[in-house]
């Protein structure tokens, strides 16, 4: 599991695994015995106007931090209004 590790709310930038490493404990949220240790690439992620689990949860990171996500500060609520309208036109 990757952890989102950096986040730029201002301009929609997330960078998962900043580390590099992927650790693999016997017991959940790195308690107990670690049994592996991977290397890992960190990955960038440009987030332009879609909207993607990773999206949503970084617009709602920075609205709980009191940032705006791309300098939007209703980006998680027109997400959701986006969704809901995509919804409606499925029914």
């Amino acid at each position: 599991m990757k952890n989102l590790m950096s986040l730029n709310c201002a301009q929609k930038i997330s960078v998962l695994n900043v580390d590099e490493r992927l650790e693999i404990y016997t017991q959940f949220f790195a308690k107990g015995e670690k049994l592996l240790d991977i290397p890992e690439k960190a990955t960038r992620t440009d987030m332009k106007d879609e909207i993607s689990p990773l999206s949503l949860m970084s617009a709602a990171v920075c609205q709980d931090a009191g940032k705006a996500f791309g300098n939007n500060p209703n980006a998680l609520n027109e997400m959701h209004e986006r969704l809901a309208k995509q919804k409606n036109k499925i029914k």
